[in-house]
């Protein structure tokens, strides 16, 4: 109806204010010194991820993965956290809108899509927006635990979200 389209196309606009806002600092010129561990990981064997990075072993076999589909490139080492910094807002904005007034989960993303430290770690070749992605959808498992109690289906989706997302980073604990 109304209201999911509605919806769609605040979640529509949060991509567009997303991608706008970070798009400008994307580029090899951008890449941080400190990012280069995680693009080193297109050239080390798997079996070395996990003592490359301790805190976030699953996020190394992530850019290992897309590195081996696309390819290592500087830019191609940022976009794995810019998709997760332009999804971020989405998610929250879908998590918020079903439990609070449309305005509070609109403010709420659009406080995402503006922060700092955010914008600045969706241009990094880190897992920071990935860990708030993750723990977004672990909340989302968890409250969707508390509407149906009963439901095996929803305990597993929060077991295995709980278990994927601290094994991608530690700080999603």
């Amino acid at each position: 109806g109304v209201k999911r389209r509605l919806d769609l196309g605040i979640a529509a606009l949060l991509v567009a204010a997303a991608v706008a806002v970070r798009m400008s600092s994307l580029g090899p010129s951008s890449l941080w010194l400190d990012d280069a561990w995680v693009g080193f990981v297109h050239r080390a064997d798997w079996s070395d991820l996990a003592d490359m990075g301790l805190t976030s072993p699953g996020f190394l076999f992530v850019m290992k993965a897309w590195f081996g589909v696309f390819g290592f490139s500087e830019l191609g080492a940022q976009i794995p956290a810019f998709l997760a910094g332009v999804v971020g807002p989405v998610v929250l904005f879908g998590l918020l809108r079903r439990r609070t007034r449309r305005c509070v989960a609109v403010a709420a993303s659009a406080l995402l899509v503006l922060a700092p430290a955010h914008v600045t770690y969706s241009t990094h070749a880190k897992q920071y927006t990935l860990e708030v992605v993750l723990g977004l959808v672990i909340i989302w498992a968890a409250l969707r635990v508390g509407e149906r109690p009963d439901s095996n289906r929803r305990w597993w989706s929060l077991a295995a979200v709980s278990v994927v997302g601290p094994l991608v980073s530690f700080v999603v604990v």
